[in-house]
């Protein structure tokens, strides 16, 4: 699945239980 936000599956690599500033920032954006 590929989404339109480049966070996503950096924060996915990184694990979905670890909070990622960048994906939060994105949210907010969006």
């Amino acid at each position: 699945m590929k989404s339109t936000l480049p966070g996503v599956p950096l924060f996915k690599l990184y694990g979905e239980n670890q909070a990622w500033p960048g994906t939060d920032l994105l949210h907010c954006e969006s």
